[in-house]
């Protein structure tokens, strides 16, 4: 935790500060994320972080502290004032594609500098900007010295402590699953992934096993929202044993669905999301996609055993 406390106080010494809004619109990592991305933005360019998720569309009461130990100082703002923006060179193309004078508005983070207050808006496009990612990070208070991914990895693993409550209810789940020793672990996706970028067959994710030196283990946890993948891979893969946390219920994940769901509800699943995360950390080797934001986590968090069927490159998407 001593990272943790020098992050602290370093972020606290900045006087330019900016309230970031966590839980705008997107599923919980995809927001995550994001948010590690600011972060790193805001090391980089002296700007202290706070955190906004009172509001967020997985808070329960408090939000972040629903799940997690705090991290930065927290603030209550109009959530309404908050948005996400893109690069710039992104944005000049969509107003002359889409000819919206109302997009200009989006290009204000681009031609102010002036603000010592700063909202989401004011720097989300410039962290995810092809030039954030080609950048060396080095802050040696911090124990960085790296590129996009290593630094955007040291803010993971500065932020991702549970809190005691939910700590102790992962910690059972993990147990009664009863996973053995030795496991691989994939993250199939179904639901409303596929509006946003093709999903790829099950049997695209066993042909890059099978490419892989990991054959001598037949054991996998496996990650999907849709019951019916797991179904599908103990009928095509019968040598190989298989683990989830899914629940026969489930049919595809929907964020616009999942957010209007009872806080409790929304808990309990984002608990057993958490400890499916914790238990494909721990397992030999992970596949997946990048273009999934659970696989960009997994990228971040464990680097070097993680394969991907989408690209070879962790990258932002």
């Amino acid at each position: 935790m001593n990272d943790v406390n020098n992050y602290i106080r370093l972020n606290n010494s900045f006087d330019k500060s900016v309230i970031f809004r966590l839980g705008i619109s997107g599923g919980f990592f995809s927001e995550y994320n994001n948010m590690l991305v600011c972060m790193l933005y805001c090391m980089q360019h002296k700007i202290r972080f706070r955190l906004d998720s009172m509001h967020a569309n997985f808070a329960v009461k408090n939000g972040w502290t629903d799940f997690f130990e705090p991290f930065c100082e927290e603030v209550i703002n109009d959530e309404n004032i908050h948005q996400k923006t893109v690069d710039w060179r992104y944005l000049i193309k969509s107003i002359f594609k889409n000819q919206k004078i109302s997009l200009f508005d989006n290009l204000r983070p681009y031609i102010y500098f002036w603000n010592k207050s700063l909202l989401t808006q004011d720097i989300y496009g410039k962290a995810r900007s092809s030039a954030s990612q080609k950048r060396f990070y080095d802050f040696p208070e911090l124990n960085i010295h790296g590129d996009f991914r290593d630094a955007c990895g040291a803010f993971l693993n500065m932020t991702w402590h549970y809190n005691e409550a939910v700590k102790s209810e992962i910690e059972k789940i993990i147990q009664e699953l009863n996973l053995p020793l030795v496991y691989l672990s994939m993250h199939i996706r179904g639901g409303d992934k596929a509006f946003e970028y093709q999903l790829f067959s099950i049997d695209t994710y066993f042909k890059k096993l099978e490419k892989s030196t990991l054959l001598v283990c037949n054991n996998i946890f496996l990650l999907t929202d849709d019951y019916n993948i797991y179904k599908k891979c103990k009928i095509k893969y019968p040598n190989y044993n298989f683990w989830t946390l899914c629940e026969e219920k489930d049919s595809g994940y929907n964020n616009s669905l999942f957010v209007k769901q009872d806080p409790i509800e929304k808990r309990r699943k984002l608990v057993r999301l958490f400890a499916a995360m914790d238990i494909m950390t721990s397992s030999l080797c992970f596949i997946g996609t990048y273009t999934a934001n659970p696989g960009l986590f997994l990228g971040m968090r464990i680097p070097k055993k993680t394969i991907c069927v989408d690209s070879d490159k962790w990258k932002i998407w």
